[in-house]
């Protein structure tokens, strides 16, 4: 295993993240991409070392590189933030979705450092692995350069109709994660990108 692979795995459990599969879930990534990263297979690029320091509430210096080491890795106090639910989105098809009232009061609790965020409510079973229909999706709007693999959510730049989907290239394509047959959706138009989905909410 490598220092990074080992200090990544030393942050996750202090900050409380059980296994390698639930702190992939909040990062809104895949499980395996993750597990490569952690144990050693892939070594993670600067920016996604900042990214996962950001959600350990590490130093990204010691992370990278083992300098600036914290004093003692302890359950780590994160800042809470809550980010509104403003709306709903297909995991499915493109369909338009209407915002919900200003004033609704329907908030959700997520554990990052990140201002630049919404959450919506997912209609539709086409991503299912990863987001049950009825979750809550928190999206950073920050956050839009596409990255394949990733997951984020659509909008065609012509009309309001949106998606929630896997990004993937060469060729582009929108693609479902699901237990379900669904199509996966080759845009023939211009699609805007509202931001990556980060976290995921649902019951057990």
């Amino acid at each position: 295993m490598s220092q990074v692979a080992e200090r990544l795995r030393q942050a996750r459990e202090a900050a409380g993240y059980t296994s390698a599969a639930a702190f992939a879930r909040a990062m809104g990534m895949l499980d395996a991409t993750y597990r490569h990263h952690e144990n050693g297979q892939r070594t993670p690029g600067p920016e996604q070392i900042r990214d996962y320091a950001k959600k350990l509430n590490v130093p990204y210096l010691w992370l990278l590189t083992g300098e600036s080491n914290p004093k003692e890795l302890g359950p780590v106090q994160t800042q809470i933030h809550h980010a509104p639910i403003i709306s709903w989105v297909e995991a499915g098809q493109w369909t338009a979705s209407d915002t919900m009232p200003a004033g609704s009061g329907d908030v959700v609790i997520v554990s990052h450092m990140r201002s630049t965020v919404f959450a919506l409510r997912v209609h539709g079973n086409s991503m299912d692995r990863i987001a049950p229909e009825e979750s809550v999706i928190v999206v950073d709007y920050g956050d839009r350069d596409l990255i394949d693999g990733r997951y984020y959510v659509f909008r065609l730049s012509n009309g309001g109709e949106a998606t929630f989907k896997r990004y993937r290239a060469n060729p582009t394509r929108l693609e479902p994660d699901s237990t379900h047959p669904h199509e996966t959706i080759f845009p023939d138009e211009t699609v805007e990108v509202i931001g990556r989905v980060i976290q995921v909410i649902k019951e057990i």
